[in-house]
């Protein structure tokens, strides 16, 4: 089977791939620990078992019996520690607190500057036997299970890490049901094939490609990638949306706390008209997508007068100057990402204000980026988790050091009192006071969210099986005819 991801040009796998791609390849080489039905509720996969203890108010995860990686290592409960640990033991950025920073005794990784990972060392997780380990969080999470759905949690082998913990020495090597055949990602494409002996769907073997090659004919337009003459293709849309796409600000240069620029550009800018040709897509006006709880229904912030009085607002000097803005796409920008990116350039200058923009890789503002851009257009996955997690992005613990807004006591103070409601009830109140403080603010400007539009050949293909996850195809589950 051959499945073109998004048009990156890059590898798959690599740190700095979009969410959605670096997700497809995990969940079929590394797996899942955990897993959702069309219900949205959670069941084991590697794991065999997962529940809180209320009586130790703890996590119980026990791993199957017999799990193996695929260089031939019988894995056991000091790999599941160290895969749910990882991303605190690295000085490289990455998403691990964000879904666990609340596990308990994490500061003293910090406090110690530890970055070698040592089974023990955190008190919140604890070896129970050689396939159980016990997770007690700070305060309480009721989703806390969802985010073990993330392949990007899943297990993985050490040994295949370099010493950060987060690049592959070579290529990923999990316990999923496929593993990559040598070399790995080559001229964009990688290779996987079938190990999982008893999975009776999924294809035998599976080619990705993130660079189109008009010679090697695609089974599958994954994430949007539409093309002409689909006419033999079938479209599949997800239930949900698969990102919020929006427009981040750099707090660490001029504009950085100048409320008239950014409110200038939220009402500024004309949603319908920027999705016109975007498959799937739908204006979005509030930072948390529509299938989340905890929204407060947000209305059309477009006001084009309203817009040119911000604008007047700002100081001269710094209308008058070009800014850069950064659109995460990869190597190569995407023609997609390209559109949006010169819509919103031409419906800023209608107002005078001047950008110009330029692809990016990073998923995160570098140090060179970090000085040189006003504002970046970035995806974020919009999962089944925890709605928390897309305002820790602003926080103080956020990765995105240069996206959070400087010394904003208030929003800390808010994100804080959501984080540690005891009840969901609370926790739902609490996240609403937070989403509308977030939009008075406007400390991020939301565009449009946009579900996974996937076009399979479906004289080969019967079904593309139980996908639950819109941010993830999992090839696992394709039903071939």
């Amino acid at each position: 089977m051959r499945i073109l991801l998004h048009e990156t040009h890059d590898n798959p796998y690599a740190e700095n791939s979009p969410g959605s791609t670096l997700a497809t390849l995990n969940v079929a080489i590394l797996g899942q620990l955990m897993d959702i039905d069309k219900y949205y509720n959670i069941y084991p996969r590697i794991l065999e078992r997962a529940y809180y203890d209320f009586k130790e108010k703890k996590y119980i995860l026990k791993l199957r019996d017999k799990t193996y990686f695929h260089n031939g290592r019988l894995a056991d409960s000091k790999d599941l520690e160290f895969s749910l640990l990882r991303g605190f033991f690295t000085k490289r950025i990455n998403y691990f607190k964000m879904y666990f920073g609340n596990i308990e005794g994490l500061e003293e990784i910090e406090k110690q500057n530890i970055t070698k990972f040592k089974s023990g060392f955190v008190s919140g997780v604890k070896i129970i036997d050689n396939l159980t380990l016990s997770v007690k969080l700070k305060e309480p999470n009721p989703d806390f299970l969802y985010s073990l759905i993330e392949p990007y949690f899943s297990l993985v082998a050490m040994e295949a890490l370099e010493e950060n913990y987060m690049t592959w020495k070579k290529y990923p090597v999990g316990a999923g049901p496929y593993k990559i055949v040598e070399p790995g990602y080559h001229d964009g494409e990688t290779k996987l094939i079938k190990v999982q002996k008893d999975l009776k769907t999924g294809p035998d073997e599976v080619f990705f490609y993130t660079k189109y090659d008009t010679s090697k004919e695609c089974d599958i337009l994954a994430f949007n990638s539409k093309r002409e003459n689909i006419e033999k293709y079938k479209l599949f849309e997800s239930k949900n949306s698969i990102s919020m796409n929006v427009i981040n600000f750099n707090f660490n240069i001029e504009l950085r706390n100048n409320e008239n620029f950014r409110k200038f550009i939220n009402a500024a800018i004309d949603r319908t008209e920027l999705i016109k040709s975007i498959v799937g897509a739908t204006e979005a006006y509030e930072t948390l997508p529509k299938h989340y709880w905890g929204r407060i229904e947000a209305l059309d912030p477009y006001n084009p007068k309203l817009a040119s009085q911000y604008y007047q607002l700002i100081p001269k000097n710094l209308r008058e100057k070009e800014w850069n803005l950064s659109v995460y796409s990869g190597k190569k920008i995407t023609p997609q990402k390209k559109n949006v990116a010169e819509n919103i350039k031409l419906q800023l200058s209608r107002y005078g204000f001047k950008i110009n923009f330029y692809p990016s890789n990073d998923k995160f503002f570098s140090e060179i980026t970090g000085q040189q851009t006003a504002l970046r257009l970035a995806g974020t996955l919009t999962t089944m988790n925890d709605p928390l997690i897309a305002f820790s992005a602003y926080t103080l613990d956020s990765p995105y050091k240069n996206e959070r807004p400087l010394q904003d006591e208030k929003l800390n103070s808010l994100y804080l009192r959501a984080k540690e409601a005891a009840s969901k009830e609370e926790r739902v109140a609490s996240v609403k006071i937070l989403s509308k403080y977030f939009i008075e603010k406007t400390y991020a400007v939301p565009l449009f969210e946009i579900k996974n539009a996937i076009f399979y050949n479906n004289n080969k293909i019967k079904s593309l099986g139980a996908q639950n996850q819109a941010h993830i195809l999992d090839v696992a589950k394709i039903e071939m005819k």
